[in-house]
């Protein structure tokens, strides 16, 4: 019962000043007295789906990561015991996020996840080798690049070459930017880069990717936000080979800790890879960190400010991830969100 906005509500006409994106969907959950009560009850059993990072090695190699990288990576029959408990209750997708093709696990890793019958994804940097594509090409669901901008001509070019590849194979693919004061602008290159390629899906994030690393005076403000919303909103109405979205809280909501987990190497649970306060452990399994008070406070929407009053509280949720880098609260408001008083539950 997740709101997001897909294929079948493009066309739908909404007061973008006035409402999320997601809204399309949301208000008609929203009308349904029983929505709170049903949705909690259902958030409770535990994750759909699980954020695997599967080692602590990076190709981005910033100077500025704080992650250290001496931190024991989990041997692989934890991860595989989580999986298959969590299968058991709700779990069905398994997103390999991080830059899971530096680790030695990945192929292991791939069969396991086959073997349980779950669906699974690639969020990388790397440019996928022929031999992983020969083996995913018939069961994964998508691989997404990630791109930062548009001026780094080297990475682009492995970037290029792993989506002629993926064609070859018949693979899904996505491409998420990072949409930050520096970049706003270039929306319509980005898109003309993905379609140039035959790109699937345009995505976009207000994080960095590092998730140990984001500059406070990057983030793009709440009519930045509008301007862009509106803007790729006119481009869904407009093309026809490639799906424009977003994992952002006003376009899709917040799936952490509701809907989803995020699993470090070392095995540490977090409500997502952005929002870095350890829940627990898979030692100990999901149940420890699931009925901890942050992921009970994320997942019935107990906000502050104007996040608090919003009537879609409970499917947007705001950037928790952006709230916590900015305020170091994780329930503080997302001022990213351009929705004002009107749209606010007195």
């Amino acid at each position: 019962m997740q709101g997001h906005i897909d294929k079948l509500s493009k066309h739908i006409n909404f007061e973008i000043e006035k409402k999320p994106i997601g809204a399309i969907q949301w208000d008609f959950i929203c009308s349904i007295p029983e929505a709170r009560e049903s949705l909690l009850k259902n958030y409770e059993i535990g994750p759909e789906s699980i954020f695997l990072y599967l080692t602590n090695q990076c190709s981005m190699k910033c100077n500025e990561c704080i992650n250290s990288k001496n931190d024991e990576e989990l041997n692989i029959n934890y991860i595989k015991n989580i999986l298959e408990v969590e299968k058991r209750k709700k779990l069905r997708y398994v997103v390999l996020d991080g830059d899971p093709l530096l680790s030695n696990k990945i192929y292991e890793i791939i069969d396991i996840i086959n073997d349980l019958g779950l669906s699974y994804s690639i969020n990388t940097f790397q440019c996928p080798s022929e031999t992983l594509l020969k083996k995913v090409q018939n069961t994964v669901a998508k691989i997404q690049f990630k791109m930062q901008d548009l001026e780094n001509k080297e990475n682009n070019k492995s970037i290029i070459k792993s989506l002629k590849l993926c064609k070859e194979y018949n693979i899904y693919t996505a491409i998420i930017f990072t949409i930050n004061n520096t970049n706003y602008k270039n929306i319509k290159e980005m898109i003309e880069f993905c379609k140039k390629y035959n790109v699937k899906q345009f995505s976009f994030s207000r994080l960095s990717f590092c998730p140990n690393y984001g500059k406070k005076e990057n983030f793009i403000d709440n009519k930045k936000y509008l301007e862009i919303s509106k803007e790729l909103v006119e481009y869904r109405e407009k093309e026809k080979d490639i799906h424009i979205t977003s994992n952002d809280a006003l376009w899709k909501g917040c799936g952490a800790c509701g809907l989803t987990a995020t699993i470090y190497p070392n095995g540490d649970i977090y409500p997502c890879a952005y929002l870095k306060i350890k829940c627990g452990n898979i030692k100990n399994g999901m149940d420890e960190s699931w009925k901890s008070e942050v992921f009970d406070n994320i997942r019935k929407s107990e906000l502050k400010g104007k996040c608090k009053k919003c009537k879609y509280a409970l499917l947007c949720k705001g950037c928790r991830a952006l709230a916590y880098l900015k305020t170091n609260d994780y329930q503080a408001e997302d001022t990213g969100c351009w929705i004002e008083g009107e749209q606010l539950n007195e």
